[in-house]
Formats: C-alpha cells, sequence, structure tokens
C-alpha cells in the first residue's frame, strides 16, 4: 500500500526515483529548492528513517537480501598463501595487509595462517600457532640466557662499592 502510495505521488510531482532520492537528500541537508524550510527536513529526515526502518526488518527476514547489501567476508590469506585475485578484487595492496598485522601485534604475513575482510571492512588475522609461539618462546629463551649471564658475571665479581656485600657473603658489623 505505502508502495502505491509512493508511486503515485512521484507520478503526480513528475519526479522518478533519482528525483525523489536527489529531493530528499537537498531536504536533509536544507538546501531544497522544492522544499524550503523546516518543514521540508522533517519530511526528508522522517522518510529517510522510515526508509531505513523498512530496510533494516526487511534485510532481517530475508538472508540472501542481507548479504546484498551487506556484503560477504573475503578471504585473503589461506593456510598462509596471499589470494592475489580476492586482493585486487577488494583492492587491498600487500604494504596494507602487512600494516594491518603489525597493528594487530604480528611480526609479519609469514605469521599468518588466515586473513579474512570482514562485511563491515575490518581485517580479522589468524596467527599460524607455530611460528609465532616458536619466535618468541626463543627471543623468551634467549633473554633469560642472557639475564643468567649477567648474574653469573655479578656473583663472581668483587664488590663495587663500600658497604655493598657480594652476593652469598655477609656484610660487614656497623661501628
Amino acid at each position: 500500500m505505502l508502495a502505491v502510495l509512493a508511486a503515485a505521488l512521484l507520478t503526480f510531482l513528475g519526479w522518478g526515483l533519482f528525483g525523489l532520492l536527489i529531493g530528499l537528500a537537498e531536504g536533509v541537508t536544507g538546501k531544497s529548492q522544492a522544499w524550503k524550510g523546516m518543514l521540508g527536513g522533517l519530511i526528508g529526515a522522517a522518510t529517510l528513517l522510515v526508509v531505513n526502518w523498512l530496510l533494516v526488518r526487511w534485510t532481517y527476514h530475508h538472508p540472501s537480501v542481507e548479504r546484498l547489501v551487506e556484503g560477504t567476508p573475503t578471504v585473503l590469506i589461506e593456510d598462509g598463501a596471499l589470494d592475489q585475485r580476492h586482493l585486487a578484487r577488494e583492492l587491498v595492496t600487500v604494504d596494507e595487509l602487512r600494516s594491518a598485522a603489525h597493528h594487530q601485534g604480528l611480526l609479519s604475513l609469514e605469521d599468518v595462517e588466515r586473513a579474512v575482510l570482514e562485511s563491515d571492512g575490518t581485517l580479522t588475522f589468524v596467527p599460524r600457532p607455530d611460528a609465532t609461539r616458536v619466535r618468541r618462546h626463543a627471543e623468551i629463551l634467549g633473554r633469560l640466557d642472557a639475564l643468567q649471564a649477567d648474574i653469573a658475571a655479578l656473583r663472581s665479581s668483587p664488590p663495587a662499592a663500600a658497604g655493598i656485600p657480594a652476593a652469598g657473603r655477609e656484610s660487614p658489623p656497623e661501628p
């Protein structure tokens, strides 16, 4: 019923769908020549809100329409391999992908098992469990070895200043 009323109004005013959309946009921004004043802006804003409300309800009940409107996620990296075809289709460069991976704490794209460009535009990275853990484990072991060497050097050297006991020695009595 609402669609028939809208079609009749468009026919009566001599506007097409494109003209109606332009009129609504101009009405909301207040630059309308067809709809002057605050009433035109309110009508335009109310119309946009109603159309949005209807579209949300319609896409909720029709998943195929939702996929059409919202889009679907795109896999950019699968099993550690870049999908050049999907990167080109989504206009994502390797540098942009690398930068996004760094922002999520990954050291390089070699550490990525899977990367997905979600329908809302965010990038989701799934790290390779072995590459990241092995690298971090080796780094932590290297730091522990360095600390152990520093502690051993401190224990074997004589005290640097009077009054500071060496490790494992008793401090001199106070006079």
